[in-house]
């Protein structure tokens, strides 16, 4: 099969992206660019992370995925927290 990106529409994979119940991710950005899906934003986890490339290959499988997603990075805490 030898899709392009006029036979997707943006708004739809954010949408099962959102709704999908492996990623349910409604922040993530979705580009239609020349020849390939761009996907950007942050998400919790690697297991996330790979969650949304899978849920885009199966939905376009034909088009090349550019991956920008990024897993969250929190910084360690400083000192114990204090329960008041």
């Amino acid at each position: 099969m030898n899709g392009s990106v006029r036979d997707y529409d943006e708004e739809a994979l954010r949408q099962l992206l959102a709704t999908d119940p492996r990623v349910l991710e409604q922040e993530l950005d979705v580009a239609l660019l020349d020849d390939r899906v761009v996907v950007s934003g942050v998400v919790p986890t690697e297991e996330r992370r790979r969650a949304v490339h899978d849920v885009l290959v199966e939905a376009v499988g034909d088009l090349p995925i550019e991956d920008r997603t990024e897993v969250a990075r929190f910084p360690p805490p400083d000192g114990a927290e204090r329960i008041a």
